[in-house]
Protein backbone atom coordinates (compact mmCIF):
# COMPACT_ATOMS: atom_id res chain seq x y z
CA UNK A 1 0.00 0.00 0.00
CA UNK A 2 2.78 2.43 0.97
CA UNK A 3 4.75 1.71 -2.21
CA UNK A 4 1.63 2.22 -4.31
CA UNK A 5 1.08 5.59 -2.58
CA UNK A 6 4.67 6.68 -3.26
CA UNK A 7 4.37 5.67 -6.92
CA UNK A 8 1.11 7.57 -7.23
CA UNK A 9 2.60 10.66 -5.55
CA UNK A 10 5.62 10.62 -7.89
CA UNK A 11 3.39 10.22 -10.93
CA UNK A 12 1.17 13.10 -9.78
CA UNK A 13 4.20 15.33 -9.17
CA UNK A 14 5.54 14.56 -12.62
CA UNK A 15 2.19 15.31 -14.25
CA UNK A 16 1.76 18.57 -12.35
CA UNK A 17 5.32 19.58 -13.18
CA UNK A 18 4.63 19.08 -16.85
CA UNK A 19 1.32 20.89 -16.66
CA UNK A 20 2.61 24.03 -14.97
CA UNK A 21 5.96 24.35 -16.77
CA UNK A 22 6.07 27.44 -19.00
CA UNK A 23 5.71 26.41 -22.66
CA UNK A 24 8.95 26.11 -24.56
CA UNK A 25 11.37 26.88 -21.73
CA UNK A 26 11.37 23.80 -19.48
CA UNK A 27 14.43 22.05 -20.88
CA UNK A 28 14.92 22.84 -24.55
CA UNK A 29 18.65 23.40 -24.93
CA UNK A 30 18.29 20.93 -27.81
CA UNK A 31 16.54 23.66 -29.82
CA UNK A 32 19.68 25.70 -30.46
CA UNK A 33 21.78 22.54 -30.90
CA UNK A 34 19.50 21.46 -33.75
CA UNK A 35 19.48 24.89 -35.42
CA UNK A 36 23.11 25.98 -35.14
CA UNK A 37 25.52 25.53 -38.02
CA UNK A 38 28.48 23.21 -37.29
CA UNK A 39 31.00 26.02 -37.83
CA UNK A 40 29.23 28.29 -35.37
CA UNK A 41 28.97 25.50 -32.80
CA UNK A 42 32.73 24.97 -33.11
CA UNK A 43 33.37 28.68 -32.57
CA UNK A 44 31.27 28.67 -29.40
CA UNK A 45 33.24 25.64 -28.21
CA UNK A 46 36.40 27.72 -28.74
CA UNK A 47 35.11 30.63 -26.64
CA UNK A 48 38.12 30.44 -24.29
CA UNK A 49 40.48 30.75 -27.27
CA UNK A 50 38.54 33.77 -28.53
CA UNK A 51 38.81 35.49 -25.13
CA UNK A 52 42.53 34.81 -24.94
CA UNK A 53 43.24 35.97 -28.50
CA UNK A 54 40.83 38.90 -28.26
CA UNK A 55 42.32 40.30 -25.05
CA UNK A 56 45.97 39.60 -25.94
CA UNK A 57 46.66 42.95 -27.69
CA UNK A 58 44.41 45.01 -25.39
CA UNK A 59 46.37 47.14 -22.87
CA UNK A 60 45.72 45.96 -19.31
CA UNK A 61 44.48 49.40 -18.27
CA UNK A 62 41.74 49.24 -20.93
CA UNK A 63 40.67 45.75 -19.85
CA UNK A 64 40.49 46.93 -16.24
CA UNK A 65 38.41 49.96 -17.27
CA UNK A 66 35.66 47.70 -18.64
CA UNK A 67 35.73 45.51 -15.53
CA UNK A 68 33.46 42.47 -15.55
CA UNK A 69 32.41 43.07 -19.15
CA UNK A 70 35.82 41.90 -20.36
CA UNK A 71 36.45 39.35 -17.62
CA UNK A 72 36.14 35.88 -19.21
CA UNK A 73 35.19 34.40 -15.82
CA UNK A 74 32.49 36.91 -14.88
CA UNK A 75 29.40 34.80 -15.71
CA UNK A 76 26.88 34.50 -12.86
CA UNK A 77 24.00 32.05 -12.34
CA UNK A 78 20.50 32.80 -13.61
CA UNK A 79 21.29 34.47 -16.96
CA UNK A 80 17.69 34.78 -18.20
CA UNK A 81 16.82 38.51 -18.64
CA UNK A 82 13.48 40.10 -17.86
CA UNK A 83 11.51 41.75 -20.69
CA UNK A 84 11.71 45.52 -21.07
CA UNK A 85 13.71 48.38 -22.54
CA UNK A 86 17.44 48.47 -21.95
CA UNK A 87 20.52 50.25 -23.16
CA UNK A 88 23.24 48.42 -25.03
CA UNK A 89 26.60 48.95 -26.69
CA UNK A 90 29.30 46.76 -28.14
CA UNK A 91 33.03 46.38 -27.78
CA UNK A 92 35.11 44.76 -30.52
CA UNK A 93 38.47 43.18 -29.75
CA UNK A 94 41.55 42.41 -31.83
CA UNK A 95 40.59 43.69 -35.26
CA UNK A 96 41.87 46.68 -37.22
CA UNK A 97 42.30 48.22 -33.76
CA UNK A 98 43.01 46.41 -30.51
CA UNK A 99 39.76 47.65 -28.97
CA UNK A 100 36.83 49.59 -30.42
CA UNK A 101 33.97 50.71 -28.19
CA UNK A 102 30.67 52.19 -29.39
CA UNK A 103 28.17 54.53 -27.76
CA UNK A 104 25.05 53.40 -25.96
CA UNK A 105 21.94 52.59 -27.99
CA UNK A 106 18.44 51.38 -27.17
CA UNK A 107 17.67 47.68 -26.98
CA UNK A 108 14.57 45.75 -26.04
CA UNK A 109 13.97 42.30 -24.56
CA UNK A 110 10.68 40.58 -25.44
CA UNK A 111 9.38 37.03 -25.22
CA UNK A 112 8.59 35.13 -28.41
CA UNK A 113 5.55 32.79 -28.66
CA UNK A 114 7.67 29.88 -27.36
CA UNK A 115 8.65 31.82 -24.23
CA UNK A 116 12.23 32.51 -25.26
CA UNK A 117 13.72 35.97 -24.63
CA UNK A 118 14.53 37.93 -27.79
CA UNK A 119 17.02 40.80 -27.59
CA UNK A 120 16.64 43.42 -30.33
CA UNK A 121 18.73 46.54 -30.86
CA UNK A 122 16.24 49.12 -32.09
CA UNK A 123 18.51 52.07 -32.88
CA UNK A 124 21.76 52.50 -34.76
CA UNK A 125 23.06 51.29 -38.13
CA UNK A 126 23.77 47.70 -37.03
CA UNK A 127 20.80 46.16 -35.24
CA UNK A 128 21.05 42.53 -34.13
CA UNK A 129 17.92 40.60 -33.19
CA UNK A 130 18.74 37.37 -31.38
CA UNK A 131 16.78 34.65 -29.60
CA UNK A 132 18.16 33.32 -26.31
CA UNK A 133 18.02 29.57 -25.63
CA UNK A 134 18.80 27.77 -22.34
CA UNK A 135 22.19 26.06 -22.15
CA UNK A 136 23.41 25.75 -18.55
CA UNK A 137 22.97 27.54 -15.23
CA UNK A 138 25.35 30.38 -16.12
CA UNK A 139 24.77 30.98 -19.81
CA UNK A 140 22.29 30.91 -22.66
CA UNK A 141 23.10 30.52 -26.35
CA UNK A 142 21.84 33.11 -28.83
CA UNK A 143 21.06 32.75 -32.53
CA UNK A 144 19.75 35.48 -34.79
CA UNK A 145 20.34 37.93 -37.58
CA UNK A 146 20.94 41.62 -38.05
CA UNK A 147 19.39 44.65 -39.69
CA UNK A 148 21.75 47.04 -41.47
CA UNK A 149 21.47 50.68 -42.49
CA UNK A 150 18.00 51.65 -43.68
CA UNK A 151 16.68 48.07 -43.64
CA UNK A 152 13.31 47.98 -41.94
CA UNK A 153 13.55 44.28 -41.04
CA UNK A 154 16.03 41.83 -39.57
CA UNK A 155 17.57 38.81 -41.20
CA UNK A 156 16.85 35.42 -39.64
CA UNK A 157 19.57 33.03 -38.51
CA UNK A 158 20.65 31.00 -41.53
CA UNK A 159 19.41 33.51 -44.15
CA UNK A 160 22.80 35.13 -44.79
CA UNK A 161 26.12 33.82 -43.38
CA UNK A 162 27.48 37.39 -43.24
CA UNK A 163 24.58 38.46 -41.02
CA UNK A 164 24.32 35.43 -38.76
CA UNK A 165 24.58 36.22 -35.07
CA UNK A 166 25.55 33.46 -32.63
CA UNK A 167 27.30 33.16 -29.29
CA UNK A 168 26.64 33.06 -25.56
CA UNK A 169 24.57 35.29 -23.29
CA UNK A 170 25.63 35.76 -19.66
CA UNK A 171 24.66 37.75 -16.60
CA UNK A 172 27.64 39.67 -15.16
CA UNK A 173 25.98 41.72 -12.42
CA UNK A 174 22.62 42.99 -11.13
CA UNK A 175 20.68 44.01 -14.24
CA UNK A 176 23.84 43.70 -16.35
CA UNK A 177 24.37 41.19 -19.15
CA UNK A 178 26.64 40.49 -22.10
CA UNK A 179 26.40 38.74 -25.45
CA UNK A 180 29.73 37.28 -26.53
CA UNK A 181 30.33 36.34 -30.17
CA UNK A 182 33.59 34.43 -30.75
CA UNK A 183 35.25 34.67 -34.17
CA UNK A 184 32.42 36.61 -35.88
CA UNK A 185 32.22 37.08 -39.68
CA UNK A 186 34.39 40.21 -39.51
CA UNK A 187 38.01 41.16 -38.87
CA UNK A 188 37.59 40.97 -35.09
CA UNK A 189 38.37 38.03 -32.88
CA UNK A 190 35.65 38.75 -30.33
CA UNK A 191 32.58 41.01 -30.15
CA UNK A 192 31.02 41.69 -26.76
CA UNK A 193 27.63 43.35 -26.43
CA UNK A 194 26.84 44.95 -23.07
CA UNK A 195 23.22 45.11 -21.98
CA UNK A 196 22.07 47.11 -18.96
CA UNK A 197 18.63 47.39 -17.41
CA UNK A 198 17.60 51.06 -17.26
Amino acid sequence: MYRRFIRLALLLAALLGTAIAPPGIADDSAVWRERIRPGHRERIQRLRDAWREGLEPVPAIDAVFYGQLLNPNAALPDPRPQPGLDRCRNVKLNGVKDLVSYQWFTCRVDLNPDGHPVMTKISGSQRPAVTLYPDDDSRMVFLGGIGLGDDTGYSEYGDDPDRDQYGVFQRIGPGRYRLVQPFPPSVHTLVVWELEKT
